[in-house]
């Protein structure tokens, strides 16, 4: 429930568990799912069509993942 970006506080109503222990398990347990800005996946509803619908972003992002290259003058 972590990695698909739900808080504690609701993983612990759908567990009915403690918010405190829903707090301590997103706290240690690694969320392996990213989305391309390396967040969460939990917001890829906000980034997603916002990263598809600009070329800035699209640009930046594509600066961000590739090697770091220095052009030689």
């Amino acid at each position: 429930m972590n990695a698909r970006g739900y808080s504690a506080r609701r993983i612990a109503i759908a567990l009915e568990i403690s918010n405190n222990t829903a707090a301590r398990y997103v706290r240690t347990s690694p969320v392996v799912s990213l989305c391309a800005c390396g967040k969460s996946s939990g917001h890829r509803g906000w980034c997603g069509p916002r990263f598809r619908a600009s070329p800035a972003r699209q640009k930046m992002f594509a600066e961000k993942l590739s090697p770091s290259r220095k052009e030689s003058a």
